[in-house]
């Protein structure tokens, strides 16, 4: 009876990983600046979903303000969708201030990770 763990792996190669992020031909310096690449990128694109959520809130709010026709409640539901919405942009916008104060106050720049990693020097 075999186990799966006692069974033979058959991986297509090394596994690498994307683009700049396969690391191909960096060195071990390198290390905390591609962190920082990725992780801004990380936080940049969900700063921009964030923006285009809040763009079609805001627009789905809209037309239900338009669509209420006079109806009281129809028109509560879309007041309270386009506040639900500002309340989120601002919250995002804030989010990247009050962690810059932070990190500010704590002593390390919470925005840049990679410059809290040591350099480690691979040779002896």
């Amino acid at each position: 009876m075999h186990y799966l763990a006692q069974s033979v792996n058959t991986s297509p190669g090394i596994i690498r990983g994307f683009g700049l992020y396969g690391l191909v031909g960096t060195t071990p310096s390198s290390s905390p600046g591609i962190f920082n690449t990725f992780l801004s990128n990380i936080i940049g694109l969900l700063t921009v979903v964030g923006g285009i959520w809040f763009f079609f809130v805001l627009m789905s709010g809209a037309i239900m303000w338009i669509g209420a026709g006079g109806d009281k409640a129809k028109l509560i539901e879309a007041r309270q969708r386009i506040f639900m919405g500002l309340i989120g942009i601002t919250l995002i916008v804030a989010a990247v201030f009050i962690a810059d104060i932070v990190g500010g106050i704590l002593g390390f720049d919470i925005m840049d990770p990679g410059g809290m990693i040591p350099e480690i020097d691979p040779e002896p």
